[in-house]
């Protein structure tokens, strides 16, 4: 009798055993996805965070077209609009207009000794 006694508690607690890695595992995917919701929430909150940051500044500039008749001609002379007699001067980057290459080598010159 001893010797069946000790099989049930050993098959109980392979049983056990058994039923806490399959519940384990069944979480696991559950887990899983849990941490991607909360992933993703963070990230949704990031950017709604960034478009209240982006509301606030479109309504300070709206508040500045209202009230601030300097911020408008500025607005205005970078759009590339002038009053009538006015000039606007516009200048480009270096880099932007590809002026920053090296001169071309003239053709009967060769070119310098590489080391």
């Amino acid at each position: 009798m001893n010797l069946w006694n000790l099989i049930y508690r050993v098959a109980w607690i392979a049983l056990g055993i058994v039923f806490l890695a399959g519940a384990g595992l069944a979480f696991v995917p559950k887990w899983e996805q849990y941490r991607d919701y909360r992933r993703r929430h963070e990230e949704t909150l990031a950017d709604i965070r960034l478009q209240e940051e982006m509301i606030n500044l479109l309504k300070e500039k709206q508040d500045r077209f209202r009230t601030d008749p300097r911020f408008v001609e500025r607005i205005g002379h970078d759009l590339g609009l002038a009053r009538p007699g006015e000039v606007v001067f516009r200048f480009r980057d270096d880099d932007a207009a590809g002026t920053n290459r090296p001169p071309p080598t003239p053709p009967n010159v060769p070119p310098p000794p590489s080391r």
